[in-house]
């Protein structure tokens, strides 16, 4: 009977750790999400941060924000959760951070519904921010949860991106993650006319919506 009783009381201790686990978990992706909304405005703010026109040299304020918010979370509210939930809260924070931003990118549905090289340019500034706070964290393979954004924004930015295209052979070993249908889905989204690349900035691909449009119907072609 003491055994049966032990059993009982350690499952049900299990069962309210894992209900904890779920609740905190479902908070941070709450919060997150709302730092986040944004990217998904529909305001001119919310426009600017993809059809920006110029581009930035260091992570704009939502990334800060998100970046602040999980120091905030891990080093003062959450010290008291053992390393390997700790450890799991940091991945699926992380996962969901790209999550959204992907989902911004590709859906079909969600904004941005237009945007420029720029616009994604200052997304992978942010992107490459939030992989050295990735870094910092000291959770192994934490970075690699942006890899999927990180990605497909350097094959969009890179400016020899019509020649990567062309050759599927060379996109395949310098992307290898690459979803030519995603790219070509973010490429569609492309409006405006190229940006020319100003001394000191960074070397952009010279992208207007004709050019954007051509290239996404070639990767298209190419997946049939």
């Amino acid at each position: 009977a003491l055994a049966k009783f032990g059993e009982r009381s350690r499952q049900s201790l299990e069962a309210t750790a894992m209900r904890a686990r779920d609740a905190i978990s479902e908070a941070l992706r709450s919060e997150l999400s709302e730092l986040m909304a944004g990217l998904r405005s529909r305001s001119s703010l919310g426009e600017r941060l993809w059809v920006a026109g110029e581009c930035v040299a260091a992570p704009r304020s939502w990334a800060d924000d998100v970046m602040n918010f999980l120091r905030i979370s891990f080093m003062a509210k959450l010290t008291y959760l053992p390393l390997d939930a700790r450890e799991s809260l940091h991945y699926l924070a992380c996962g969901h951070i790209n999550q959204v931003l992907m989902e911004c990118l590709v859906g079909e549905s969600a904004t941005p519904e237009a945007l420029d090289v720029c616009g994604l340019y200052n997304l992978r500034v942010d992107v490459q921010a939030l992989q050295a706070f990735a870094d910092e964290t000291g959770v192994l393979g934490l970075r690699d949860c942006f890899a999927e954004v990180y990605e497909i924004l350097s094959f969009l930015t890179n400016p020899h991106l019509e020649g990567l295209i062309a050759d599927q052979s060379g996109r395949a070993a310098q992307y290898p993650r690459i979803s030519t249908d995603k790219a070509a889905a973010v490429l569609l989204k492309i409006q405006g006319h190229a940006l020319i690349n100003q001394t000191g900035g960074p070397d952009l691909p010279q992208l207007d919506k004709r050019t954007a449009h051509s290239l996404a119907r070639t990767l298209r072609q190419q997946d049939c």
